[in-house]
Protein backbone atom coordinates (compact mmCIF):
# COMPACT_ATOMS: atom_id res chain seq x y z
CA UNK A 1 0.00 0.00 0.00
CA UNK A 2 1.48 3.31 -1.04
CA UNK A 3 1.26 6.54 0.91
CA UNK A 4 -1.18 7.97 -1.62
CA UNK A 5 -3.51 4.96 -1.33
CA UNK A 6 -3.38 5.11 2.46
CA UNK A 7 -4.15 8.85 2.50
CA UNK A 8 -7.02 8.46 0.03
CA UNK A 9 -8.49 5.58 2.05
CA UNK A 10 -8.20 7.53 5.28
CA UNK A 11 -9.88 10.60 3.74
CA UNK A 12 -12.65 8.39 2.35
CA UNK A 13 -13.30 6.84 5.75
CA UNK A 14 -13.49 10.28 7.38
CA UNK A 15 -15.83 11.59 4.68
CA UNK A 16 -18.07 8.53 5.06
CA UNK A 17 -18.07 8.89 8.86
CA UNK A 18 -19.08 12.57 8.76
CA UNK A 19 -21.66 11.93 6.02
CA UNK A 20 -23.30 9.31 8.25
CA UNK A 21 -23.31 11.74 11.20
CA UNK A 22 -24.90 14.49 9.09
CA UNK A 23 -27.47 12.02 7.75
CA UNK A 24 -28.43 10.93 11.26
CA UNK A 25 -28.79 14.58 12.32
CA UNK A 26 -31.04 15.31 9.34
CA UNK A 27 -33.24 12.27 10.01
CA UNK A 28 -33.89 13.20 13.64
CA UNK A 29 -37.02 15.33 13.84
CA UNK A 30 -36.57 18.68 15.58
CA UNK A 31 -39.45 18.03 18.00
CA UNK A 32 -38.27 14.58 19.05
CA UNK A 33 -35.80 15.93 21.61
CA UNK A 34 -38.60 17.36 23.71
CA UNK A 35 -39.62 20.92 24.37
CA UNK A 36 -38.06 20.95 27.85
CA UNK A 37 -34.54 20.80 26.48
CA UNK A 38 -35.07 23.94 24.36
CA UNK A 39 -37.08 26.11 26.75
CA UNK A 40 -35.70 28.22 29.58
CA UNK A 41 -38.27 29.09 32.21
CA UNK A 42 -37.52 31.64 34.91
CA UNK A 43 -40.19 31.72 37.57
CA UNK A 44 -40.82 34.69 39.81
CA UNK A 45 -39.98 38.31 39.36
CA UNK A 46 -36.26 38.91 39.47
CA UNK A 47 -35.09 42.47 39.86
CA UNK A 48 -31.48 43.58 39.56
CA UNK A 49 -29.72 44.81 42.66
CA UNK A 50 -26.63 46.96 42.97
CA UNK A 51 -23.66 45.17 44.50
CA UNK A 52 -20.41 46.82 45.53
CA UNK A 53 -17.02 45.18 45.74
CA UNK A 54 -17.09 45.50 49.53
CA UNK A 55 -20.31 43.46 49.65
CA UNK A 56 -18.66 40.45 48.02
CA UNK A 57 -15.46 40.71 50.04
CA UNK A 58 -13.19 41.85 47.21
CA UNK A 59 -9.78 42.96 48.46
CA UNK A 60 -8.17 45.70 46.44
CA UNK A 61 -4.88 44.58 44.92
CA UNK A 62 -1.98 46.77 45.93
CA UNK A 63 0.88 47.19 43.50
CA UNK A 64 3.35 46.16 46.21
CA UNK A 65 1.57 42.80 46.49
CA UNK A 66 2.07 42.18 42.78
CA UNK A 67 5.77 43.07 42.93
CA UNK A 68 6.39 40.87 45.93
CA UNK A 69 4.53 37.94 44.36
CA UNK A 70 6.64 38.21 41.22
CA UNK A 71 9.80 38.50 43.28
CA UNK A 72 8.94 35.35 45.23
CA UNK A 73 8.36 33.44 42.01
CA UNK A 74 11.75 34.51 40.67
CA UNK A 75 13.73 33.86 43.81
CA UNK A 76 13.62 37.40 45.19
CA UNK A 77 14.74 39.14 41.99
CA UNK A 78 12.42 41.12 39.76
CA UNK A 79 12.26 40.27 36.08
CA UNK A 80 13.87 43.58 35.15
CA UNK A 81 16.79 42.79 37.45
CA UNK A 82 17.14 39.33 35.91
CA UNK A 83 17.59 40.86 32.46
CA UNK A 84 20.08 43.40 33.83
CA UNK A 85 22.06 40.62 35.48
CA UNK A 86 21.97 38.65 32.25
CA UNK A 87 23.34 41.58 30.27
CA UNK A 88 26.11 42.00 32.85
CA UNK A 89 26.96 38.27 32.51
CA UNK A 90 26.41 37.87 36.24
CA UNK A 91 24.17 34.81 36.00
CA UNK A 92 25.70 31.36 36.24
CA UNK A 93 23.98 28.28 34.85
CA UNK A 94 24.02 25.55 37.47
CA UNK A 95 21.07 23.30 36.64
CA UNK A 96 17.99 23.22 34.40
CA UNK A 97 14.87 25.00 35.64
CA UNK A 98 11.86 22.77 36.11
CA UNK A 99 8.53 24.28 35.16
Amino acid sequence: MSFLTFTATLCGVYLLYYAVLIGIDLMVKPGSLGAASKTLIIEGLVSPEKVTLADVGFKEVVKADLVSAAAVGLGGVSLKDVFELSRAKALEYTRPVSF
